[in-house]
């Protein structure tokens, strides 16, 4: 998964005398446009929240070198509990009902639960578990040991006992949430709170053995 926006609007040179400037023809082609979107709710939910969500000028994210694999994930979600939101990032979440609309021209999905938007990328959600965990990060800012756990998507042990929830045939499900937390923990917009060496893991290892 990407968080790439899939739209959006430039201010590039068209060939006008003067391309600061924002003329009739623009203004005629913004109305249109808004005029397509207040017929469909889905594309300008989109729009919306790409828009409520776009950084503004605070710290951004730092990718996190090497990306972090999901064993390292889980021993640090063992000792942590928690994983936070990026003070830096914004994020919203969607729910599929507030998308359907008695007068909006848009076809949704039926498999759709929501729309997940990190720092203006928008992306729709079809999978429960990746469902609740958007949820959490757009109404904590964090996701918790226990949220993952009744989830079944954590290998982390309760009171020594491994806890798995769902069966084999909801791997993919697994695979998917595992995929959203991954994916925002090496984009640097979830992180762990407190030092890699209070517990004995060095994510910076490689760096210090080429010292």
């Amino acid at each position: 998964m990407k968080w790439q926006p899939d739209f959006h609007f430039s201010r590039e040179d068209n060939g006008q005398d003067n391309p600061g400037e924002i003329d009739g023809d623009a203004l005629d082609a913004m109305s249109g446009i808004i005029a397509a979107l207040y017929k469909d709710r889905y594309q300008m939910s989109r729009w919306f929240g790409a828009h409520m969500t776009m950084p503004q000028g605070l710290p951004e994210p730092q990718v996190l070198m090497p990306p972090m694999t999901w064993e390292e994930f889980s021993s640090l979600m063992a000792v942590r509990g928690s994983v936070k939101l990026f003070e830096g990032s914004r994020v919203a979440y969607i729910r599929s009902d507030s998308l359907r609309a008695a007068e909006s021209t848009s076809a949704i999905d039926d498999q759709i639960r929501g729309i997940f938007f990190v720092n203006g990328d928008p992306q729709d959600v079809v999978d429960d578990a990746v469902h609740m965990l958007a949820l959490s990060i757009a109404n904590t800012h964090a996701v918790q040991l226990s949220l993952l756990q009744l989830l079944g998507i954590s290998d982390v042990a309760v009171d020594g006992i491994a806890h798995q929830l769902h069966p084999a045939e909801d791997l993919s499900k697994e695979a998917a949430a595992r995929n959203l937390l991954l994916c925002l923990v090496n984009a640097g917009v979830l992180y762990f709170e407190g030092s890699n060496d209070e517990e004995g893991i060095d994510m910076n290892e490689d760096e210090e053995g080429e010292e």
